[in-house]
């Protein structure tokens, strides 16, 4: 708010509202108790934001009505002037993140707001040409490989695996109640991710076990036929692209896993050992003595984020995949 009078606050507050409200393609309005939420959608929006409107005490005075969050859904980027939707009237304006959710108005709109997201994207991947949970699924082509302790050799081949793509949204780092649960729900929720990683994880610590009684330290790790093939699976180009997924692998070889090879593979990608933030930020989803666990609120929804905190933007993109059941 540098810049603008005290006296000019509430103006600029409503005219915010008055905004998203005409606007927006969400509205949910907290009342002014806190005890229900009104939910609208604009027919011909001109903002993709799910906005949420509520009562909030900041700068010394009490607002019935202020812009709390913002959800872009698509392209859209909260609080962002709107891209792409030039009318007659001109450009949306961007909005002013001057105010926020508790933590009790967080638990009350979360819910709502990530069922609602499920289900735009289910909408939106059921109007493609292939359909929803067709038989003809995306197939993307895959490297395999594994190791086999029976034939002591690295097995690999290409292959094809059915995956489904999603719809994307984006959240503002300074919601940061929202922020918490996405990458809670990334590291927690996701199946797919999950096998994919466990799948990586499985392979380094068999693949690397292998030297255990053999590796003498006479030769450098790096240059272990073992190794090289550890560092083509952790270099893919899935992993470099989402740099807090490659940490998490390494981070749970030498957590759960144990292997005294770890501190090799984290110089090998770059990491100090430390916790890694997408990770911290994850762990304080639970950590909030007034809000409930985050299952509650994210109800097993599928995501993953595609833009995350190394991209010095102000926000997180992330995908959420329609679940088949």
């Amino acid at each position: 708010m540098q810049g603008t009078k005290p006296e000019n606050i509430p103006e600029f507050t409503q005219r915010d509202i008055e905004n998203v409200v005409q606007h927006a393609r969400v509205i949910l309005k907290i009342s002014s108790d806190e005890k229900a939420i009104e939910l609208k959608e604009n027919p011909n929006p001109r903002l993709g934001i799910i906005a949420v409107i509520g009562p909030t005490t900041a700068f010394g005075q009490y607002f019935e009505e202020a812009l709390l969050a913002e959800v872009g859904i698509g392209a859209s980027r909260p609080y962002h002037r709107a891209s792409g939707l030039l009318t007659n009237e001109g450009y949306a304006n961007k909005r002013r993140k001057w105010f926020s959710l508790s933590s009790y108005q967080y638990q009350l709109v979360a819910p709502i707001i990530f069922k609602k997201i499920e289900a735009m994207a289910y909408k939106k991947v059921a109007s493609r040409r292939t359909g929803l949970f067709s038989n003809n699924r995306f197939l993307i082509p895959t490297y395999w490989h594994r190791w086999s302790r029976r034939y002591k050799k690295l097995i690999r081949r290409n292959s094809f695996i059915p995956t489904m793509t999603g719809a994307r949204f984006a959240v503002s780092l300074r919601d940061e109640f929202f922020v918490q649960d996405i990458f809670w729900a990334e590291f927690n929720l996701n199946r797919q991710l999950k096998h994919y990683l466990t799948g990586i994880v499985n392979f380094i610590d068999l693949r690397l076990n292998w030297y255990n009684y053999r590796y003498k330290g006479k030769k450098a790790f790096s240059k272990l036929e073992g190794a090289i093939d550890v560092e083509k699976s952790l270099k893919r180009p899935f992993l470099t692209r989402h740099r807090h997924l490659q940490v998490e692998i390494v981070r749970r070889l030498k957590e759960e896993k144990r292997s005294s090879y770890w501190p090799h593979l984290a110089e090998m990608i770059d990491w100090n050992g430390r916790d890694f933030e997408e990770r911290t930020l994850a762990s304080l989803a639970c950590s909030h003595a007034d809000l409930s666990d985050p299952r509650s609120r994210l109800q097993g929804i599928q995501l993953q984020v595609t833009t995350g905190l190394e991209k010095n933007k102000d926000h997180i993109v992330f995908e959420v995949s329609p679940r088949k059941e």
